[in-house]
């Protein structure tokens, strides 16, 4: 259990500067089924006030959790599946303070995650991930924002020190205001070189 905290020095009221406050807790590395379990759960609050321009802020409670499952050493590389849902101050996972609004109260957001790496030798790898995210910015006229995204990142070792990576994936977002609504394509090559550091 740990608290955190963070703060916008950039807005004030008649409280001082625009906090929030966090109550974190977490359990990791639990044997489950197939893998590992991890799990936490964070409180937070913001309060408000009124800015010496006259913007209300109003205080706002939140609530966030989480899971995650992983199975380390698998196939050559490991998988990790995780889950978060969080509203109010809560809503953006992070002890970061965001832009107060007055539906703050109201916000939610859905974010699933899942990636693995497979190496099935020292010539090949591949990196899979998916992402999917749901957010509302609490204004009862919206309605959810949608993201996903979805992808891989082969490589290819020529040596110890030389090696292709590709990565192309595919990303579409739904604005629930009708501001954007589409696919975005991506494809990137970069070739890649290390070298040993000796100590």
């Amino acid at each position: 259990m740990s608290y955190l905290a963070g703060a916008r020095p950039d807005i004030t009221t008649e409280n001082g500067s625009y906090i929030k406050s966090n109550v974190d807790v977490r359990l990791y590395d639990v044997k489950g089924p197939g893998g590992r379990l991890g799990a936490w759960f964070d409180f937070a609050t913001s309060k408000g006030g009124t800015t010496p321009a006259g913007l209300v802020i109003p205080t706002s409670n939140g609530y966030a959790f989480g899971v995650r499952h992983q199975r380390l050493e698998w196939h050559g590389g490991y998988h990790t599946f995780g889950i978060q849902y969080g509203t109010g101050a809560a809503s953006n996972f992070s002890t970061s303070v965001d832009d107060p609004t007055q539906f703050i109260r109201s916000t939610k957001r859905l974010l699933i995650t899942e990636h693995l790496l497979l190496q099935p030798n020292d010539k090949f790898a591949i990196m899979p991930i998916f992402i999917y995210q749901r957010t509302r910015d609490g204004n009862p006229a919206h309605g959810w924002d949608q993201w996903a995204s979805f992808g891989a990142r082969p490589e290819v070792f020529f040596t110890k020190y030389l090696s292709l990576a590709f990565e192309g994936g595919f990303d579409h977002t739904h604005s629930s205001t009708g501001q954007y609504d589409g696919w975005l394509r991506k494809f990137t090559i970069a070739p890649q070189s290390s070298r040993a550091q000796v100590l």
